[in-house]
């Protein structure tokens, strides 16, 4: 049987979607920046789809989403899992149906090379589902975006984006802090 990579690249599974930058979020080019950065558009798009899909519990159309060769993986205080492959990623997504965030802080950057990719970094805070927990606790997200047309992805030329690496960790609440002497 093939794997989940090789099924996809067959069409043996619904294709791939991307996440589109809006128009009204995308740069102007002009003569001092002709290739403006697509990193922070890109950056918000993401998260304006991403958590509201965990939350409403859209783990399939979430899936369709990451790249053939993604990887996904999940740390929540010891325990850490990582997946590949849009069935096991979906599973994992599933996992935290009905987790609310809140994100307070975000940092992108285009990755290395012209092709249009974004590295964002993103915080805040998590309310687990009760089926993950059921915690209020800190969150850091790490996800590398590649431009959809680099895996053969239709969208908006330029402005269309695939996950390609996702890493979420989400931390145990702290209970006191002591500084470091």
């Amino acid at each position: 049987a093939p794997d989940a990579t090789t099924a996809e690249v067959n069409n043996d599974l619904p294709p791939m979607k991307s996440i589109v930058v809006p128009l009204a979020d995308r740069p102007t080019p002009n003569v001092l920046e002709p290739n403006p950065s697509m990193s922070v558009p890109g950056a918000k798009a993401f998260i304006d789809l991403y958590y509201p899909c965990i939350t409403n519990g859209k783990a399939e159309e979430l899936a369709l989403r990451y790249s053939p060769k993604a990887q996904k993986s999940v740390s929540i205080g010891g325990a850490h899992s990582v997946v590949k492959g849009r069935d096991d990623i979906k599973r994992q997504i599933a996992s935290l149906v009905g987790s609310q965030f809140a994100v307070k802080s975000v940092v992108a950057q285009d990755l290395p090379g012209d092709d249009g990719g974004a590295f964002v970094l993103i915080s805040g805070m998590v309310q687990t589902s009760p089926a993950a927990g059921g915690s209020i606790s800190p969150f850091a997200h790490s996800v590398s975006l590649v431009p959809a047309a680099s895996v053969g992805c239709s969208g908006a030329p330029g402005a269309s984006f695939v996950i390609h690496n996702d890493a979420m960790m989400i931390t145990p609440p702290m209970q006191s802090f002591v500084g470091i002497p």
